[in-house]
């Protein structure tokens, strides 16, 4: 790694994970294709609608087990076409493996690592983190919280063993007790049975709480060196809101106003997170290339946390990460993910003025992918 935020104290047991070959068949634009990926940082440039973002999905993929871009896995299926399949040869703390993700015929997904069936996209993910940037995930800046806490609660589900089950049967008990309050929506007193509810969403919202206060205590650090050293110094900070931090409490006082409605109104289903240069809220203040830079920050600052909790080093996906930043912004991302220890891979339409050094380039247009031209020192 080069010498910048991040660059002290990295382990050297430290393992890198990459894509080394990728094979297409019917996934979004591409009928065919097979694409060696060289190591280090790649970037693929060309022009819009080239599919340039479909293969950056398909290598998110064969890595986690599941596109960053949708939820509806089904959608990489190319229009007209019945199943998709990515396959590839993989590297991380296992080692090369062969990997096959696929979608099947009624929106199965079928997912193998060296020829043996997985049973989930965790299981098949796991060894292989992926930060990743997408340009949809700028609503998670300007979209509704649920995005805001989805950031932090996929990032501790990674890094906390107990955080996903936690998380789980939050979701569980919330459901189970809304059920209650739409049954005695409009009376005036609580349904029968509630109390257990409330007693497991206070116990339950108390952990996924103190889940999110360990990554962000965690983050932080680590996030406010990150949008220094791309937005110049600006420094960041992700400031938590509660929707009713003494839940037990909250839930008494919101008794009436819950049986009115039919629904829980209190609880970590309802917070929110704000991200703050300066004081200021950038989902309000900041201007679309400051909020890139900020997700950007966030994106490398969940590597190095996902690093330090797991010692591998996650691969960065980019897509299109360098549009509305200014000069000196690119310039100091492009350096930031030059030296990084793990695969990068980054879509632009067109390529930088300079190229970084140690870097490889591949056109993309007209359904081909071009040869690889490399910058060496």
């Amino acid at each position: 790694m080069t010498e910048g935020a991040g660059g002290a104290g990295r382990s050297p047991l430290a393992v890198a994970v990459g894509v080394g070959a990728l094979e297409l068949r019917d996934v979004r634009s591409w009928p065919r294709l097979e694409l060696e990926i060289p190591p280090g940082l790649a970037l693929l440039h060309g022009p819009n609608g080239a599919g340039k973002t479909n293969l950056l999905e398909a290598a998110c993929c064969l890595l986690t087990g599941s596109s960053a871009r949708t939820t509806r896995q089904a959608r990489v299926v190319r229009e007209g076409a019945g199943v998709a399949v990515v396959r590839g040869r993989v590297g991380g703390p296992s080692g090369i493996e062969q990997r096959s993700w696929g979608i099947e015929p009624g929106g199965r997904r079928s997912l193998r690592r060296d020829g043996e069936e997985v049973a989930s996209a965790t299981a098949f993910g796991a060894g292989t983190p992926v930060a990743a940037f997408f340009p949809e995930r700028l609503l998670t800046m300007r979209g509704a919280p649920a995005r805001r806490r989805a950031l932090v609660d996929r990032l501790a589900a990674r890094v906390i063993p107990a955080a996903a089950a936690a998380q789980r049967r939050y979701v569980e008990a919330l459901t189970q007790r809304n059920a209650l309050l739409r049954g005695a929506r409009g009376s005036m007193r609580a349904p029968h049975g509630i109390e257990p509810w409330n007693e497991q969403l206070v116990e339950l919202g108390g952990t996924v709480r103190a889940a999110r206060a360990e990554v962000l205590s965690g983050l932080a650090p680590l996030l406010g060196e990150e949008h220094a050293g791309l937005a110049g110094g600006d420094l960041l900070e992700v400031v938590p809101d509660e929707r009713g931090a003494d839940l037990a409490r909250a839930l008494e006082e919101q008794a009436a106003a819950e049986l009115r409605r039919g629904t829980t109104l209190a609880g970590p289903h309802l917070d929110d997170l704000s991200f703050r240069r300066e004081g200021s809220d950038l989902r309000h203040a900041g201007s679309t290339g400051q909020q890139r830079t900020a997700l950007l920050a966030w994106m490398l600052a969940e590597a190095r946390l996902v690093e330090e909790r797991t010692g591998t080093v996650p691969a960065l996906l980019l897509d299109d990460p360098l549009a509305e930043l200014d000069d000196g912004r690119v310039e100091r991302l492009l350096a930031r993910v030059a030296g990084w220890p793990s695969q990068v891979i980054v879509t632009t339409p067109a390529l930088p003025e300079p190229m970084p050094v140690d870097s490889a380039s591949a056109l993309v247009a007209q359904g081909t992918v071009g040869a690889w031209t490399s910058l060496t020192a």
